[in-house]
C-alpha cells in the first residue's frame, strides 16, 4: 500500500491520509515459514463530505491459493468537497457502542510517546503526523497520533489471548477518533454467542478511559 500511494499515479498526496475502516478474513492459519505472495490494488474511489475516501483491496495467496484477504479505506480531507455540504456519503455502517452496563472484558493500555516511531521502524509507515509533536503540526495535529493499524493489532493481540476462533476469521473495524500519544485507552470486549450457530463473536472497542469516546469500534468472529 505504501508502494501504491506514494506512486505518481496516486491521485491525492500521501500525507496525511486517515485511516477509515478496516476489514480483512483470514480463511486459515498461515505458518510463518510459508511463501507467500502479496497483492494490492486500488479498489475504490468516493467523494464524500469529509474528502475522498478510497479503498485498497488486498490478498495474500501461496501456492496458489488464497489464505487471507481485506480491504483499507483511507480518507484524503479536501478543502474543496468538504466545504459542499450534503455532498456524497460514506458508505462505512455504523456499529453499535458497547454499553457501561453490558458485561465486558477491559484492559487499560499506556501508549507512549515513541509508539510511532517504533510501529513505523516496522511497518514502514513513516507518516510525519505519527511521528513527533512538530511533525504532526505541519498536519494540523497538536501532538503525534497513533496509527490505525497499531490500535487494530493491539486489540486483536488482547482478543486471541485466551479465545479460540473457527476459520474463517473476519474483523471489521471502524477508527473513530485519533489517539493523541502519549495517551491511556481502555480496551472493552465482548463476548457473544452467534445464533445458530458454534462460532464466536466479539464486539471491541478501544476508548478514551476519561471522555469515554471511542476510538476504535468494531467486532471479530470466526
Amino acid at each position: 500500500m505504501a508502494e501504491a500511494v506514494f506512486s505518481k499515479a496516486f491521485p491525492f498526496s500521501p500525507f496525511g491520509l486517515i485511516h477509515r475502516q478496516q476489514r480483512i478474513t483470514l480463511l486459515r492459519p498461515i505458518d510463518p515459514d510459508e511463501t507467500l505472495d502479496l497483492f494490492c490494488r486500488l479498489a475504490e474511489i468516493r467523494e464524500t463530505i469529509r474528502g475522498f475516501e478510497v479503498d485498497f483491496a488486498f490478498r495474500v495467496d501461496t501456492v496458489g491459493k488464497e489464505v487471507w484477504n481485506g480491504t483499507a479505506t483511507v480518507l484524503s480531507r479536501n478543502k474543496q468537497v468538504r466545504s459542499k455540504r450534503g455532498t456524497g456519503r460514506t458508505k462505512t455502517k455504523s456499529m453499535p457502542w458497547i454499553q457501561n452496563e453490558e458485561s465486558f472484558q477491559s484492559v487499560r493500555v499506556y501508549v507512549p510517546e515513541n509508539t510511532g516511531r517504533r510501529y513505523a521502524a516496522s511497518s514502514g509507515d513513516w507518516n510525519p503526523h505519527h511521528l513527533y509533536a512538530a511533525t504532526a503540526r505541519l498536519l494540523g495535529y497538536h501532538r503525534p497520533i497513533a496509527h490505525g493499524m497499531w490500535i487494530f493489532a493491539r486489540v486483536l493481540a488482547a482478543i486471541e489471548a485466551n479465545r479460540p476462533f473457527m476459520f474463517p476469521v473476519e474483523v471489521n473495524a471502524l477508527f473513530k477518533r485519533p489517539i493523541f500519544m502519549p495517551a491511556e485507552i481502555e480496551i472493552r470486549l465482548l463476548d457473544e454467542q452467534m445464533p445458530g450457530s458454534n462460532a464466536r463473536l466479539v464486539r471491541f472497542e478501544a476508548r478514551d478511559p476519561h471522555s469515554n469516546e471511542p476510538h476504535m469500534i468494531g467486532s471479530m468472529q470466526g
